[in-house]
């Protein structure tokens, strides 16, 4: 929802009336009207008639919602209307319908038109009641503004546990509702009309009220589309103590935010402190103006404000937001020693010589002890610039407690970015403390005011624009009183949040060294690949698929909700000892080899094996996999067939024995004849290691933008680092998935130096114990901060034996872990067959497709491509699954049976998951829901809807027992509405 709808109710229009009505349209777009709407679904019954309404409010710049009623031909009238030309839809009593009732048509409406508006109405029901439709989809719900008294608290608690099923739709009245009470002149009009608006986020406001005080309409329409706070949902928040006359409610949108001020006495004006409000908003850098109709727009709001009886008052906050700092290096530091210390910098990977991990669109949240000797106050902030950016961001931090700071900054771009913790010596702060101070015990402060005026001079001169006039005119004010006056308005809140506006950077001092972030895209973090062989896609098992064969899956696999199609290495394989079925060391005539035995005469790292295709014909399935929404990555295996091509190009870069016979690979016991490695030892190094790199940048030129990188553990760690660095320079969009089962250290090491993702022990995860001790390990230790793990339950080298036993119940279990404990998963195909036909004694593949062609039956009996499809929609619909710190543990009291959570930080979302890891047998286990994370007391009540069932069940309280059969459904995924939680 880009602009919140300002919506002009229509009563019934008689047919003689018709006419004239739509000749009308015009000047209600001029009074500021976004949308016309018919609220009885009735009166859409008239076909002809809605659609020469909606042609005429169209052609007027204005969409049409139309009532929809909640029964069994929604989805069929949605169709009709939109045919009919109607824009958006209000769902009466919207609480007849569950929520996937509405779902299914919210989906019918957006296919046809994405940017259809759904509101929901469902005055005079419980919260309760309304949070059952959370996850519907509704972008608006009709609020009971109309009937708050501006002073009791339940309209802001209603707010606030309605905020996560949609924006809020106020209005002073509608058709059909009962008349006002008596008395209800055009200033309660008003009142009312200003309320729903500087209350809600979209308004309602009734045709029966045109013509009545068109000026007030169009002023009120105008404030909704100038001021973003009252035109976004979002916090609002109480600042009055409740027994004054005046409610005060900070409406906040990012750095935006109004403050509504309502004077609750309809017989006398009041006066509001607005400088102790002021003081009471979190930050620095504040500033208040006045805004709406005849209300003179000054540099400096008066405090006391007087409000006249009944008025509803709005004051717009800016507060300091972000400052830029052109350069490429921080400012240099004074050049006197600093009095300032900054230590204890977090996030910091290894001293800051290693990048923490982030995600665009996410806050980097720093913080940091900063302090100084003496009495003297300070200031902070952070910094940030961002690869290729021309200047610094700087973004203030605030004092948390016992000298600790904190700051946050939004990512906005991906690359390498680097950040400092700045500080100075805040001497107007400092100022203010120490006047105030001799002022309450009664000193003489003559000379400290005109050491305060000279301090306000000071940052006249750094100053600039609207700061520089805010400052004169605070200088201008303050010359104009005596001097108990200017003392008290010199120590005000105004005064104090316009100084912080202009900081004195005489000292500034920062953290050395800087901080490093790696900004990446979203799918570094959360995605779902499936690796494919390519040559397995087809139907004949004499012969490799084609390319155009692999781009026929594709809608399948993405019917199954992937994001990454994973090719295992598509270059041409050696001839020279390649290796046949089963890993047999000699393969029979017509056998394919192994993919990671790269080269031969056809060419190599950069060459397309030609039973698969030409290089045109993989162009055409990276387009057909791009127009699926999905995209590719490839393998990077950097060892190389006995003919590949540079062994005749670079013979010096492979390694010999003894008697001049080339090395193959080897891990003892295991050789494989079929492959031989490159010396990343010889002398010509320099030459091996740009080979490499353009081999990457050849595929990335063709649109490859992911690389699972085989055994990296195997090379040089410096080598990583310079290759990723080198292609991430010129194309930060590139992510590498380190395929490094290893020791422990080495896995971290290589994430560290820039894998944006990593192969994780969670293949070999079976138990309860172990699964939380890893699974906690990677979520609430330093490796949080740059670790992201890829959890594969198999892959082509690697059946463990948990599978090769659990039959398919076990494979759902493995899905289940894989893809709600991480948010970047793999299925290796055939996982969706539960394939576990393996070698003997081995946790390896029988009749591995490594080694041979294969045919596979996509819909073979027992499959789990359902579960999978399900499992995949809910990840992209829940912000919670896309998240990795925020896993946490609970309490079952069954040893084979994990309860878990994923709760987003706002609680918006809450996904709690309980699966046995028993494949055998039917448990029954107790669980304690958390509580406390999902904002309910001990003793409260919340609703699930259970993902593989269906099933809405209501909750009280935090312990149940639960049964889970492995033959049936082996887990519950818990999609969890609370009641009455504030978000």
């Amino acid at each position: 929802m880009q602009t919140a709808p300002r919506i002009l109710a229509l009563s019934p229009i008689p047919p003689e009336e018709f006419a004239d009505w739509l000749g009308r349209f015009p000047a209600i777009a001029a009074l500021g009207f976004t949308t016309v709407a018919l609220l009885v679904p009735s009166e859409t019954d008239d076909r002809e008639g809605l659609a020469r309404l909606t042609a005429a409010a169209r052609a007027a710049g204005l969409r049409t919602m139309a009532a929809l009623a909640p029964d069994a031909t929604a989805a069929i009238r949605v169709r009709e209307d939109l045919a009919a030309g109607v824009d958006d839809f209000l769902a009466t009593t919207a609480h007849r319908m569950p929520a996937t009732g509405w779902r299914d048509v919210i989906a019918t409406a957006r296919a046809v038109r994405p940017d259809c508006l759904f509101a929901a109405e469902m005055l005079g029901r419980s919260t309760e009641a309304m949070l059952a439709l959370c996850g519907a989809g509704f972008d608006l719900l009709l609020n009971s503004v109309r009937w708050w008294d501006g002073r009791e608290a339940w309209f802001l608690d209603q707010q606030a546990a309605t905020r996560p099923i949609a924006a809020s739709l106020g209005f002073p009245d509608l058709p059909g509702l009962p008349p006002a009470a008596a008395g209800d002149d055009e200033a309660a009009r008003r009142h009312r009309l200003m309320k729903a608006a500087a209350l809600s986020t979209g308004v309602i406001v009734p045709a029966a009220w045109l013509g009545q005080d068109d000026a007030a309409i169009a002023e009120v329409n105008r404030l909704k589309a100038l001021l973003p706070p009252l035109n976004r949902e979002g916090r609002m928040i109480r600042l009055d103590a409740g027994a004054a006359p005046v409610t005060a409610i900070l409406r906040e949108a990012s750095d935006d935010a109004v403050l509504v001020l309502l004077n609750t006495d309809a017989q006398a004006a009041q006066p509001v402190d607005l400088d102790g409000l002021l003081g009471a908003i979190e930050g620095d850098g504040v500033f208040a103006h006045e805004v709406g109709e005849d209300i003179p727009t000054g540099l400096l709001v008066p405090s006391p404000l007087l409000l006249d009886a009944g008025e509803i008052r709005l004051i717009r906050i800016s507060r300091e937001g972000e400052r830029l700092f052109v350069g490429d290096e921080l400012p240099a530091p004074p050049e006197h020693p600093s009095r300032i210390i900054i230590e204890r910098v977090a996030p910091e990977l290894d001293g800051g010589r290693f990048p923490v991990k982030q995600v665009v669109g996410d806050v980097l949240e720093v913080s940091a002890d900063i302090y100084r000797d003496g009495h003297d106050k300070i200031a902070a902030a952070l910094w940030l610039r961002c690869q290729d950016a021309d200047a610094w961001r700087i973004a203030p931090m605030r004092h948390v407690d016992n000298d600790r700071w904190g700051g946050r900054i939004a990512l906005d771009r991906i690359g390498a970015a680097r950040f400092a913790v700045g500080a100075w010596t805040d001497h107007f702060a400092s100022w203010r403390d120490e006047v105030a101070k001799k002022r309450a015990a009664g000193q003489a402060i003559g000379l400290e005011l005109i050491e305060g005026r000279h301090l306000v001079e000071a940052a006249i001169e750094r100053a600039a624009g609207d700061d520089r006039d805010r400052l004169s005119a605070v200088l201008g004010h303050a010359a104009a009183l005596d001097e108990t006056a200017s003392a008290a308005f010199l120590l005000s809140h105004q005064v104090a949040q316009a100084m912080a506006r202009v900081p004195d950077y005489g000292d500034l001092t920062f953290q050395e060294p800087a901080g490093q972030v790696m900004v990446d895209r979203e799918a570094a973090r959360c995605a779902a690949w499936y690796e494919m062989f390519p040559r397995s896609q087809g139907t004949d098992p004499n012969r490799a698929a084609s390319f155009a064969e692999c781009a026929a899956r594709l809608p399948e696999i993405r019917a199954m909700g992937f994001d990454v199609v994973y090719f295992v290495p598509i270059h041409p394989i050696g001839t020279i000892n390649r290796k046949g079925r089963n890993n047999s060391t000699t393969a029979q005539p017509g056998e394919p080899g192994s993919p990671y035995a790269i080269g031969s005469a056809a060419g190599g790292h950069d060459a397309i094996d030609p039973e698969l295709g030409t290089l045109e014909d993989f162009r055409g399935f990276v387009r057909a996999l791009h127009g699926q929404g999905m995209e590719l990555a490839m393998d990077f295996a950097i060892q190389c067939a006995p003919d590949h091509p540079w062994l005749t190009e670079h013979p010096h870069w492979f390694r010999r024995r003894p008697d001049g016979t080339i090395k193959f690979a080897e891990n003892p016991p295991k050789k494989y004849e079929d492959i031989v490695n490159v010396d990343f030892d010889q002398s010509d190094w320099k030459a091996l290691w740009a080979a490499l790199r353009d081999v990457i940048r050849f595929w990335v030129d063709e649109g490859v933008k992911i690389f699972r990188v085989d055994n990296p553990h195997t090379k040089p760690v410096a080598f990583w680092q310079w290759l990723i660095a080198d292609i991430r320079r010129t194309d930060p969009d590139v992510l590498f998935l380190a395929e490094a089962f290893t020791r422990p250290k080495m896995m971290k090491r290589l994430a560290k130096i820039g894998f944006s993702q990593s192969y994780s022990y969670f293949t070999w995860r079976n138990d309860k114990r172990e699964i939380i001790d890893y699974l906690t390990e990677l979520t609430l230790g330093e490796s949080v901060t740059y670790y992201r793990p890829n959890f594969f339950p198999t892959t082509p080298d690697i059946l463990p034996w948990y599978l090769q036993t659990s039959g398919r119940p076990g494979f759902i279990i493995r899905l289940v872990l894989a893809a709600t404990l991480s948010p970047v998963y793999g299925l290796y195909n055939s996982y969706e067959l539960c394939e576990a036909e393996a070698v003997p004694g081995k946790e390896e593949f029988l009749h591995s497709e490594k080694y041979q062609y294969k045919v596979w039956d996509w819909d073979r009996p027992g499959h789990i491509k359902d579960e999978i499809t399900r499992i995949n929609r809910l990840r992209r619909s829940s912000p919670a699954l896309r998240l990795f710190d925020n896993l946490r543990f609970h309490d079952a009291s069954h040893g084979d049976v994990l309860f878990y959570s994923k709760i987003t930080p706002d609680r918006a979302d809450q996904v709690l998951i309980a699966v046995t890891l028993d494949p055998h047998h039917v448990v029954r286990s107790e669980i304690v829901f958390p509580m406390d994370r999902m904002g309910l007391p001990w003793d409260g009540s919340f609703e699930t809807e259970d993902l593989f069932t269906g099933e809405r069940r209501s909750w009280t309280g935090a312990r149940h027992s639960i049964l889970l059969d492995p033959a049936t459904y082996p887990a519950m995924i818990l999609r969890v509405r609370p009641v009455g939680a504030v978000p």
